[in-house]
């Protein structure tokens, strides 16, 4: 009769993390928060090109640490801003739509229609995701100037 073969400690580590892992990776995608960050991007926040990109001497301060807060979505609009009860609604004020995000006021509120123009110029005419806007260096000068055609951040 042969006797056992013991269990390698380091397979047994190994099975046990990947199989950590793959739990983990379910309940990610999952949760309410795999949404905002599923589209893949090369620019992260802390990422050096994006750093490089608001670090820009001819951007304002106030303005690079608006597209910051935008790009992460912690910006001052009503859909973050209702969260922490600071307003009534996460409703859109300009055109009433349900939830004043980052992705429906850069892009798609139609009450900045006119503002965004330029922006479409930039991008022949189709409509690029806010993230796209956010992390590309030749449309930030245009999305500079539709954020300060808005006025939508006069007051903060």
């Amino acid at each position: 009769m042969r006797n056992k073969i013991k269990h390698s400690v380091s397979a047994l580590r190994q099975a046990n993390n990947k199989e950590r892992n793959k739990t983990w990776i379910n309940k990610w995608q999952a949760s309410s928060r795999y949404r905002c960050f599923k589209a893949k991007d090369t620019a992260a926040p802390s990422s050096q090109k994006f750093l490089s990109l608001i670090s820009n001497c001819r951007i304002p301060r106030k303005m690079a640490s608006l597209i910051f807060q935008l790009w992460t979505g912690h910006a001052p609009l009503n859909s973050y801003l209702h969260r922490f009860q600071k307003v009534d609604s996460a409703r859109c004020l300009a055109c009433s739509d349900q939830h004043e995000t980052v992705e429906h006021f850069l892009p798609h509120c139609p009450k900045y229609a006119h503002e965004c123009w330029p922006l479409l110029a930039r991008h022949n005419r189709t409509m690029p995701s806010a993230i796209d806007l956010l992390s590309n260096q030749k449309s930030l000068p245009s999305l500079i100037n539709f954020i300060e055609a808005t006025e939508r951040f006069q007051d903060h």
